[in-house]
């Protein structure tokens, strides 16, 4: 079985057993307030609430329970639709709360696996190739053999890190739990982005889609609705299910494309978020004049852990002179792309 997909079903057995203890509600589930205990952590102290729900959290996912480094699950940050706190949830991908608002990729589809411990291999097949097929002529008849060709991906960890830097009076605002939390997901969002798109392997990070060797190519000199069309052709050559082929640009491509007519009078290339009849999205991670068109749930965003652990510096002189609060993301994560055949890469878009 799948290593990905095993971990989902574990997840789900997980799920199971909690609702039939009964144990864990929307009612009772707690809250956590993520600029309390910023506050606190800063001064050296975390109690009430915070560190009870943080020491269960850190029980459940087999973690030593740490006051000045507490482990936080992804479940644990989504927003409450208010923006009220942060609020305790279950979910089969509990990752995604944490990614879908804030990363487009994500929006498009692709697939993010978390709770990843060792080196994880993600198999693909190499060469597409019809099936051998054979129709019986009689009930002794016997079948052909076909042998697809396969290989593999595999996910290792590449570790990436966030420091913030609060004011003391930011964090101690009525809003600031809506701040902090935003902020904070918008950073993990920004950084899914960014690698899984472009990510560059000679930076130490995860090799995204632009940079991942086997991708195809077109030139975007004068781009015209019959380029997009071969582009989405050339995709679903690659037996790409057309309700899982997006294009992805710049804003700069969306607008060049936004005023170029498919023929005259039929309408523009870029019409109503659509490209060639396929949902169209931009993102200032894409490089630039680039237009990409491919299935992005072949792509598999891996992380390692089910949470991250929060650390604040209550220690920098300089931000206690200021007033000033220091908090540190670190999380570790790769990218794999199982049909990199099926994306096709318009540069240089004018």
């Amino acid at each position: 079985m799948d290593l990905l997909t095993k971990s989902r079903l574990e997840r789900a057995a997980n799920l199971l057993l909690d609702c039939v203890r009964g144990w864990r509600s929307d009612k009772d589930a707690p809250r956590l307030s993520l600029s309390r205990m910023i506050t606190n952590m800063s001064t050296g102290r975390l109690h009430g609430q915070d560190s009870e729900y943080l020491q269960e959290t850190a029980r459940e996912n087999g973690v030593v329970f740490d006051a000045n480094r507490p482990f936080i699950a992804f479940r644990d940050l989504q927003v409450a639709a208010q923006g009220a706190s942060l609020v305790g949830i279950d979910a089969l991908s509990p990752v995604f709360d944490i990614l879908r608002p804030y990363s487009v990729i994500a929006q498009l589809g692709v697939q993010v696996e978390d709770g990843l411990i060792g080196n994880t291999l993600v198999p693909r097949e190499t060469v597409v190739a019809s099936s051998n097929v054979t129709w019986f002529s009689n009930e002794v008849s016997t079948t052909g053999l076909s042998t697809p060709t396969l290989g593999s991906t595999t996910l290792t960890p590449k570790i990436f890190g966030l420091v913030n830097q609060y004011s003391r009076q930011a964090v101690m605002q009525t809003n600031a739990d809506r701040f902090l939390g935003l902020d904070l997901l918008r950073g993990c969002g920004a950084v899914v982005n960014q690698v899984a798109i472009r990510g560059a392997s000679a930076n130490s990070q995860p090799l995204g889609v632009t940079n991942v060797t086997g991708t195809q190519s077109m030139s975007g000199a004068a781009l015209s609705g019959a380029s997009c069309n071969q582009m989405l052709q050339l995709s679903s050559d690659q037996n790409a299910a057309d309700g899982q082929i997006s294009f992805l640009g710049t804003a700069t491509v969306r607008r060049i494309l936004q005023a170029r007519e498919r023929s005259a009078g039929s309408g523009f290339v870029w019409d109503n978020n659509q490209v060639s009849g396929r949902p169209a999205a931009v993102s200032s991670d894409v490089p630039s004049g680039t237009l990409i068109c491919g299935p992005w749930n072949v792509v598999y965003i891996g992380i390692w852990g089910r949470g991250f652990v929060l650390e604040v510096n209550p220690y920098d002189p300089t931000g206690f002179k200021a007033g000033l609060i220091q908090a540190r993301m670190i999380l570790s994560l790769d990218v794999a792309v199982r049909a990199p055949g099926a994306f096709v890469i318009a540069s240089s878009v004018t």
